[in-house]
This record gives C-alpha cells, sequence and structure tokens, in this order.
C-alpha cells in the first residue's frame, strides 16, 4: 500500500505538534462506517471506505502531524482492514513491529459528530445550488440564505 510507505518516510520527520485533529476524525469514522458494515454484512461498502480512507490519507500526509499521531491511527485503519486483506495488513503491522495486541478499537463519539450540514438547494426541480450550514438550521434560517446566495438569487427573480 503507496500509503504505509509515505507515512513510514513521513515519521522520520516528527513534528513536535499535529496541525489538526482531521487524522484523527477522520478514522474515528472509518471505524464506525467500517463497524456498522461488517455487521449489517455489507462487505462491498467495507471496500468503498476503504477507498475512501485511503483518498483522505494520502491528502493529509502534505500537513503536519506527529509520528506518535500517525501510527496510532495507521494501525487502527490496518485493524479494521484485516477481516478484508489478512495477509496484506498482517505485513503492514509486522513491518510497523507493533508489540501491542490486535484489538479491534473503538470510535469516539464526540469526534464523528459533524457541527456542519450540507443543504442541496432545488428550485422548480432542479438543483441549483448547494449551501453549507449548521446543524439544526430553521427553515427560516435556510431561506436567508438562499436569497443571500448570488448562484441561487438568480432563480428566485419573480417575472409578472
Amino acid at each position: 500500500m503507496e500509503f504505509k510507505f509515505k507515512s513510514i518516510e513521513r515519521n522520520k520527520k516528527n513534528h513536535s505538534q499535529d496541525e489538526d485533529e482531521e487524522i484523527t476524525k477522520s478514522t474515528n469514522k472509518f471505524i464506525k462506517k467500517v463497524t456498522d458494515n461488517l455487521e449489517n454484512f455489507s462487505y462491498n461498502k467495507i471496500i468503498a471506505n476503504m477507498h475512501e480512507i485511503y483518498t483522505f490519507l494520502n491528502k493529509q500526509l502534505n500537513k503536519n502531524y506527529t509520528k506518535n499521531t500517525i501510527i496510532i491511527n495507521y494501525q487502527k485503519i490496518l485493524v479494521l482492514m484485516l477481516p478484508v486483506l489478512p495477509h496484506f495488513v498482517s505485513e503492514c503491522i509486522e513491518t510497523l513491529k507493533s508489540k501491542e495486541n490486535i484489538v479491534w478499537p473503538n470510535f469516539n463519539k464526540d469526534l464523528i459528530q459533524e457541527n456542519e450540514v450540507t443543504i442541496v438547494v432545488q428550485i422548480n426541480g432542479k438543483k441549483r445550488g448547494v449551501l453549507s450550514s449548521v446543524k439544526n438550521i430553521d427553515e427560516k434560517s435556510v431561506m436567508k440564505l438562499v436569497f443571500e446566495d448570488e448562484k441561487l438569487n438568480k432563480y428566485l427573480i419573480n417575472e409578472e
């Protein structure tokens, strides 16, 4: 896996502080998704989840993370891949020289909570735009956002 080699090279830099928590949040979301998909026997979704996390992590490697953060998250991801790719994962864990017992990771519910939602705006049955907003926004506030958006506003002009 390409990520494995990039992350190990990256670990040599060992930054003193994490740039953000995105890698940990994404790993926690991945744990929840894979666990739920295993319980529901949705193996094809697990493969899709693996593609998502791979793409995400390749983008995140350009950011500054401590060696410990990368290794901890990488080990959790490897354990989650174990039911699908047992031989490959065993080799990866061996290259990390991890002496810890392999245990299915738990996710932190606080880290998987999203405070922002995406709202798709349809006008006359056609998708006209996408807005981002805080969670649990009321209809009046959504309409205010729609009217304030220049791209959407042109579709709301009343013809008399």
